[in-house]
């Protein structure tokens, strides 16, 4: 038969458990930054002011995306991007960046003369945010 003390320490461990799989359906486990602010998943916000602007890459004869932002001022520790050939998504993950002070990504998975939509996420640890603002690029017919 199991003590008290035991069964007290699994439930905790259950309800630990849960709360890292899913921290946004809680929002009870929180982390403390440098700084001392404690945030959570919920206050981890999308970067702002995504541009996309379509070119020919210098040494490879095909075109290029190079995405922007606005670093968030929430303790992002990277970024996630993705595209979609579809306004409004689904978007897929093309690439990451790792640094908040890290504000552009160059896309050179293209095609030429397609439109590409991107939006950009946030992320540290575990949690991304939620999509930032829709960014649309159109790519050269042709890249000499």
């Amino acid at each position: 038969m199991i003590g008290v003390a035991p069964r007290l320490l699994i439930a905790a461990m259950l309800w630990l458990a849960t709360q890292l799989a899913h921290p946004a359906a809680g929002a009870l486990l929180a982390v403390t930054s440098s700084t001392g602010n404690a945030w959570n998943a919920g206050s981890l916000q999308p970067p702002t002011g995504v541009t996309a602007a379509a070119g020919c890459q210098l040494l490879v004869l095909g075109p290029q995306v190079t995405v922007s932002w606005t670093a968030t001022a929430s303790p992002a520790s990277g970024y996630s991007i993705r595209r979609s050939s579809t306004s409004g998504g689904p978007y897929t993950q093309v690439g990451t960046v790792s640094g908040a002070a890290t504000t552009s990504f160059t896309d050179t998975s293209v095609s030429s003369s397609r439109t590409y939509y991107y939006v950009v996420q946030s992320s540290a640890s575990v949690w991304s945010s939620a999509n930032s603002n829709q960014a649309r690029a159109t790519t050269p017919g042709l890249c000499l």
